[in-house]
């Protein structure tokens, strides 16, 4: 029985798991695993991209029924409400539409930024310090594109004092 020589092949480092160095055998299994990271990241890459796809789908489809609501709701003209209080809470019910679509139109802007990063390759790397989002961030806001530790900071920064 021979021993074959273990040498230790460096990972890329999930910041949502401890870290901890794995060794591997000096033949075959090493490029082996290597083939199989390669293969689990172009996995999860087309995994990001069918879900900000389904999420562009969504928003645009939102979009369109919203401009026909409120097309359909208008009629041509302003509609005629005797009661203050009626017109009060229609304008309160457009205004609150309005809010909601101006939300979706961004994130729309956020989508597709995200999916211009998988294609250009950096999706999943933060824009502000460089460093790899981890998965569980991604996961949770595919949209994202900083890290926890950059996103901390600018929230730190815009709040008011």
């Amino acid at each position: 029985m021979t021993q074959e020589a273990c040498v230790h092949v460096p990972r890329i480092r999930d910041v949502s798991r401890p870290r901890q160095g794995r060794l591997w055998r000096a033949d075959a299994s090493a490029s082996v695993d290597l083939h199989a990271e390669v293969a689990m990241k172009a996995r999860e890459t087309e995994r990001f991209r069918r879900i900000l796809a389904a999420q562009l789908d969504t928003l645009v489809g939102q979009g369109e029924r919203a401009v026909h609501e409120m097309a359909d709701s208008e009629g041509g003209g302003e509609i005629a409400i005797p009661d203050p209080n009626d017109r009060a809470t229609a304008e309160e019910r457009r205004n609150w539409a309005l809010r909601l679509r101006d939300r979706d139109r961004r994130l729309l802007g956020k989508v597709q930024a995200a999916l211009a990063r998988l294609d250009a390759g950096t999706f999943g790397t933060c824009t502000s310090c460089g460093a790899p989002i981890s998965a569980a961030r991604l996961r949770a806001r595919p949209v994202t594109d900083l890290c926890i530790a950059c996103k901390t900071e600018a929230e730190r920064v815009e709040r008011p004092r």
